[in-house]
């Protein structure tokens, strides 16, 4: 299985509730709503069908998914689903020995998030490693399996993906530059975030590249002009045939949408305040994305995260639309200032 594949996706926030406590964690956000409980595996099945109408990948996210009371009989369902074809199960990977057997089908991805022994202790680690080594040795699926990595601070420490990237020979890396998770006020520059992160990734991308992994940033992309054109050139020539957007020809970002537990829908959790809908108003899945995207895109699509961005080529190409679209939400309200 392919992580290059393309394709569209959708999640299902089945939980609220994880073992773990990340700082940098965009669902903590879920966990202040109250509206928000572990969703019933009726209300599940309603949602797989919304989703998998369209033939589109099913994510499966949290919280920690597999915490679910429910996750075994949500398993079930999906494995013996026909109209279901591909599904991605977020996970921190520490209790996923217990579910891998029945995830070997070829219709489940496994995508693990992987944190130092520093931020989730010695123990928590070697469940995950001694999970990895499992999925990849006994259970033959390391094509089925990706490691990610949450770029959260520019001294952050990140060998250690590096050291299981190669130890399991992976072929891909998921990246992602965080969504900062405090207030946006005046003094905010998302430009400046970005660029504050950009030699710790350059970092990570190179050494990923060196040992024959290609780096796939996930949302939150940089802007084109993150990459000078000598860096992007180096990128490319450590690529070799290797594909990867990490290269940074076009920044855009499109609604994944994420359906909740009482099978209500947001853009994306980045968008958990709203608009707020229910899917059941809405005949498929395309017919939502579509409202998001002319509730949401449509009216930030002339927002920029900084004021040199207005005359940029790419900005009016509408080729470069970089960052979670949360920072322009906040331009537009007001919140904070171009700089």
């Amino acid at each position: 299985m392919d992580w290059l594949e393309s394709g569209t996706m959708a999640n299902i926030f089945i939980n609220r509730i994880c073992n773990l406590r990340c700082k940098y964690c965009f669902a903590n956000d879920l966990a202040t709503m109250s509206n928000v409980q572990d969703m019933t595996l009726e209300n599940f099945k309603k949602a797989v069908m919304f989703i998998s109408k369209e033939s589109e990948q099913i994510g499966i996210m949290g919280g920690e998914p597999l915490l679910h009371p429910q996750f075994d009989e949500m398993l079930e369902y999906l494995r013996e689903s026909p109209q279901v074809n591909n599904v991605i199960i977020f996970t921190n990977g520490i209790l996923l020995d217990k579910y891998l057997s029945r995830l070997r089908m070829p219709k489940f991805k496994i995508l693990i998030n992987c944190n130092s022994q520093e931020s989730i202790g010695e123990a928590n680690y070697l469940s995950l490693k001694e999970n990895i080594r499992k999925s990849v040795i006994d259970y033959k699926m390391k094509n089925q399996v990706c490691l990610g990595l949450n770029i959260f601070n520019p001294n952050m420490k990140f060998t250690y993906v590096i050291d299981l990237l190669r130890e399991f020979n992976f072929r891909y890396l998921r990246l992602s530059i965080t969504v900062p998770n405090f207030k946006l006020d005046d003094n905010y520059d998302a430009l400046n975030y970005f660029y504050a992160m950009k030699p710790i990734t350059i970092n990570i991308i190179k050494q990923a590249l060196a040992i024959g992994v290609t780096p796939l940033f996930d949302c939150n992309k940089p802007p084109i002009c993150w990459l000078t054109q000598e860096e992007r050139s180096e990128i490319l020539s450590l690529m070799g045939k290797q594909i990867s957007n990490v290269v940074l020809l076009e920044s855009t970002c499109y609604p994944v949408v994420d359906i909740l537990s009482d099978l209500s829908a947001v853009r994306c959790m980045g968008f958990s305040t709203g608009p707020i809908v229910k899917i059941d108003k809405f005949s498929s899945l395309e017919h939502l994305r579509n409202y998001f995207f002319a509730q949401i895109d449509i009216p930030l699509s002339e927002k920029v995260i900084a004021d040199k961005c207005v005359k940029c080529s790419s900005h009016m190409k509408k080729t470069c639309n970089p960052g979670c679209l949360v920072y322009k939400d906040a331009l537009n309200k007001g919140r904070h200032r171009c700089k």
